[in-house]
């Protein structure tokens, strides 16, 4: 039937992308839709499912440089053979080395077919792919498979050789990473920067950094968290109490390994979030900012586990995103909300201006010996976005 999606029960596709088919009431006749990268959902009517008559022709994207999808082959650092997903430009130039961002949430690859709406920001928190592939990157979304008890190896093993396959291909800077993730890709996130310099850059956005404190905590402030971390099946895979393990919460949470980071790093969250708290990720944040290294944070108030309330904040999320990337991977000047503290009234609106005297942020937080000089100062502190 080609390289389209009709109809699946993956939970793995972006949501929109299923559709079942519909039955007339007298007639042995069906309507289905169909997708594929490069063909917006259109409707078809068939008898048998192998002859399809096309009903509908929308085509929004040929009005735009669109993307290409390829699904791409590799063995994983145990051996395991691995899938992803590949996004090009669709004025793609193979003699153009490109920035990659590697962008991930359990398995994609069931994805590759499917038709990708072009968005501010997709699900309130990650990259809409089109829209970074249209600005000249390429994306890519690795397969990860996880083992109970450790399951931020299997995120290692995944995207770490799927960086380096990649960086292998001839139209690839390799020294031009990112990576990006959100909610349990978040967690995932921050366990790359602690466990690996290969990235130029890395987003963690409504994520999580401390399993311990979490498996303590009340999800929404209703139901204990704990069974997450337990349960066959659950997403964080420990597969045992706290007290059965501890070393595998330990192992797993990226708080610990904080002082090992050396990644530029981007984090965004929202005070009322009920899923991965708020003050998990700030716990994350101040280790970074006590042990001196390049992250900042961005806080979105009357928001919950990604931006959903408020175009503005979309808005201005995405912004201050595509800015961070194109910085480090790109080379283009910082911005001023990069460089300097908004709080002193430097440059006008919300700092989205290229800061003419600083090329580059550097250290910008205090190192441990300094700290104490400055307890009651706050450098670089959380930039809490209050739109109305």
């Amino acid at each position: 039937m080609g390289p389209y999606i009709f109809c699946t029960n993956s939970g793995y596709v972006p949501d929109g992308s299923d559709f079942s088919p519909i039955k007339a009431k007298n007639a042995e006749m069906y309507i289905v839709r169909g997708m594929s990268a490069v063909d917006a959902p259109n409707y078809f009517s068939t008898k048998d499912f192998k002859t399809l008559t096309r009903l509908s022709n929308l085509q929004p994207q040929k009005g735009y440089n669109w993307y290409t999808s390829e699904l791409h082959t590799w063995k994983s650092l145990d051996g395991r053979k691995l899938q992803g997903v590949l996004y090009k430009p669709e004025n793609f130039d193979p003699n153009k080395k490109y920035p990659v961002i590697f962008h991930y949430y359990e398995r994609k690859s069931d994805g590759l077919n499917a038709y990708l709406q072009p968005e501010t920001l997709c699900n309130g928190c990650n990259i809409n792919i089109p829209t970074y592939v249209s600005q000249g990157y390429l994306v890519f979304c690795p397969d990860i498979y996880y083992k109970v008890g450790n399951p931020m190896q299997g995120t290692y093993d995944a995207v770490v050789s799927a960086a380096k396959y990649v960086s292998g291909l001839p139209f690839v800077n390799g020294s031009r990473l990112g990576i990006q993730g959100c909610s349990f890709g978040g967690l995932q996130t921050n366990y790359l920067v602690t466990h690996t310099g290969l990235f130029a850059a890395a987003v963690t956005t409504s994520g999580l950094a401390d399993m311990i404190s979490a498996y303590g905590d009340l999800a929404g402030n209703e139901f204990s968290l704990q069974g997450y971390f337990e349960g066959n099946g659950e997403q964080a895979r420990i597969g045992v109490d706290l007290w059965k393990n501890p070393q595998a919460y330990i192992k797993n949470s990226p708080l610990f390994q904080v002082d090992k980071v050396s990644t530029p790093l981007l984090m965004m969250h929202t005070p009322n979030d009920g899923i991965y708290r708020y003050a998990n990720t700030l716990e994350f944040f101040l280790g970074l900012r006590r042990m001196g290294k390049k992250a900042w944070m961005l806080v979105y108030a009357n928001e919950n586990h990604g931006i959903f309330n408020s175009k503005e904040k979309v808005n201005d999320f995405s912004t201050r995103m595509m800015q961070f990337f194109d910085h480090y991977l790109k080379d283009k000047p910082a911005p001023v909300w990069m460089t300097r503290d908004l709080s002193a009234g430097v440059g006008p609106g919300n700092g989205y201006e290229y800061d003419t005297e600083i090329k580059t942020t550097g250290p910008g937080l205090l190192r441990p010996e300094e700290q104490r000089k400055v307890d009651s100062m706050m450098i670089r502190k959380p930039i809490k976005i209050e739109l109305k």
